[in-house]
């Protein structure tokens, strides 16, 4: 029985009817049988290659998948120990070359920055615990120069300059308290 570990793909059939087209059984897919590396198989969150072929996917207690799109199957996967629990933050660099991923829980926080320019490539992990917990909504600035991420359980954010995102020791700057837990951050048009 399915226990939240399938994605459906849902297409339009008409004009302006939609459709259920086809499932995707995670539990199935031999990239993920490894239940140690992947305690979960439930999809959380998603985001897309630059050419849209592949779909990534977090997994609920930590991992993420590479779909196929086109040979509908998991084509690689990140277990528990490189991509923390409760991923669900994406967006996609102003050049839609790189893709921004968080997870994190109660006390740690993680931004991923994956090259999404064909089969996606995990090219840097940053572990933000000491700056905030909980990393969830993120989004690019509207000038195309900085990350921001918002950590919900320390109600802060952290300014991420994206021309030192996939260095090791790039600095980050932080915004102490932006409201009790934050979700997701915005900007407005005349930024």
């Amino acid at each position: 029985p399915d226990r939240g570990e399938t994605i459906a793909e849902v297409a339009r059939t008409g004009a302006t009817k939609w459709e259920v087209s086809r499932f995707l059984d995670l539990k199935t897919a031999s990239a993920l049988a490894d239940k140690d590396r992947f305690p979960s198989r439930r999809p959380v969150c998603a985001g897309f290659s630059k050419d849209g072929r592949h779909m990534l996917v977090t997994l609920f207690n930590g991992g993420l998948a590479v779909v196929d799109l086109q040979a509908w199957n998991v084509v690689k996967a990140w277990g528990k120990d490189e991509i923390a629990q409760y991923g669900c933050g994406f967006v996609t660099s102003p050049s839609g070359d790189e893709l921004y991923v968080t997870a994190g829980d109660q006390q740690s926080s993680w931004l991923y920055v994956f090259d999404i320019v064909g089969e996606p490539k995990l090219v840097a992990s940053h572990n933000l615990s000491k700056y905030g917990r909980d990393a969830h909504g993120l989004a690019v600035d509207p000038r195309g120069t900085a990350l921001w991420v918002v950590h919900r359980v320390s109600s802060n954010v952290t300014v991420h300059p994206l021309a030192s995102i996939r260095q090791a020791d790039h600095q980050v700057s932080v915004i102490d308290f932006v409201g009790k837990t934050p979700d997701l951050v915005v900007f407005a048009p005349d930024y």
